[in-house]
């Protein structure tokens, strides 16, 4: 079962919140979605997380 992990604001992982996987929207910041029937361990879903923050570091902002 997928969960997701919001970021509203602030400056460290107090702003996290975990929850099932909801509406787009709510003025959540940053959403980061886990399907962890697809990524089956901590180690599989901490790359992914790694991989994407090199993406936004290297795109162009604002997102297109």
């Amino acid at each position: 079962m997928a969960k997701q992990f919001d970021y509203t604001r602030g400056n460290d992982k107090l702003a996290v919140a975990k929850s099932t996987v909801g509406a787009i929207g709510g003025g959540i910041g940053v959403r980061l979605i886990i399907d962890d029937t697809v990524v089956t361990s901590k180690e599989q879903a901490a790359l992914g997380v790694e991989i994407a923050i090199q993406k936004i570091i290297e795109d162009t902002w604002p997102l297109a």
